[in-house]
């Protein structure tokens, strides 16, 4: 890439994940990313002055894809601005530190993009659930029907 970034380390996609005190979900949201297969990625993590063990069990995962970088402590709006300026992708994707990517996500939305040259973003549908696992709501094609379903 000529965008002037000194590090080499390839990659397709960067998962940005602005995270505050989220040691109860970061471990579990780094796995749903990092078991995607087929995309050359990164995860940047923007830590913004968490005071718990999130920093720690990122570090236990032990994956070289994963960075974390020092927030600008002025909230989430900053830590996405901070994640772009720090991004090596061409693609760019955002995951919240309690958040869960379904397997596949990444290359079904990076295979769309591909598909699609003319287009500049994709989103998906989402679900919300409770601590338990348990579904409390869902967003998709058919709450949404002007969207194009692109995950099966």
């Amino acid at each position: 890439m000529s965008d002037g970034k000194t590090d080499s380390t390839a990659c397709d996609v960067s998962v940005i994940v602005p995270m505050l005190n989220g040691e109860e979900f970061i471990e579990e949201a780094l796995r749903s990313i990092l078991r995607e297969a087929g995309v050359p990625l990164e995860v940047v993590v923007i830590d913004d002055g968490s005071t718990d063990r999130s920093r720690e069990i990122i570090e236990a995962i032990g994956d070289a894809r994963v960075r974390v970088v020092d927030g600008p402590r002025k909230g989430i709006s900053a830590c996405l601005n901070a994640g772009i300026a720090a991004a090596r992708g061409e693609i760019i994707m955002r995951c919240d530190a309690d958040d869960v990517y379904p397997a596949g996500r990444i290359l079904r939305q990076v295979s769309w993009l591909t598909d699609h040259p003319l287009q500049d973003a994709v989103a998906g549908a989402f679900s919300t659930i409770d601590p338990g696992g348990r579904l409390v709501a869902k967003v998709g094609k058919r709450n949404l029907p002007h969207f194009e379903q692109i995950e099966g």
